[in-house]
């Protein structure tokens, strides 16, 4: 079951958390997923940016927290899923790009 979600500031993407480890972004005009992010384990928490291209997700009991940057032009955001096993790993294990940012997506 969803157990976090939040809507987008333009209003038109709401985000959700749920108990199977997933995070999607949802196309409220389309009403279809755009993006998944798999975490390993459950996502309890879900936050947008104001500017609402990065997310901001809290999964499992140990803590983890995400930042889920997403890409697209105005008219229709893509996500950017991050796998996991590239790039290089930061403080704790994270998954940094060259910027030193946690890079993500859906």
């Amino acid at each position: 079951p969803v157990c976090a979600c939040a809507v987008t500031p333009e209003g038109r993407r709401v985000v959700s958390g749920s108990h199977d480890n997933t995070l999607k972004v949802w196309d409220l005009e389309a009403t279809s997923v755009i993006a998944t992010f798999t975490s390993d384990a459950p996502i309890g928490n879900v936050a947008v940016t104001p500017d609402g291209r990065t997310i901001v997700t809290g999964a499992g009991a140990a803590g983890r927290v995400h930042f889920l940057r997403l890409e697209g032009d105005e008219e229709g955001t893509e996500g950017r899923r991050d796998e996991g096993t590239e790039g290089r790993r930061g403080e704790g294990g994270r998954r940094k790009d060259e910027g030193g940012r946690r890079k993500a997506g859906g």
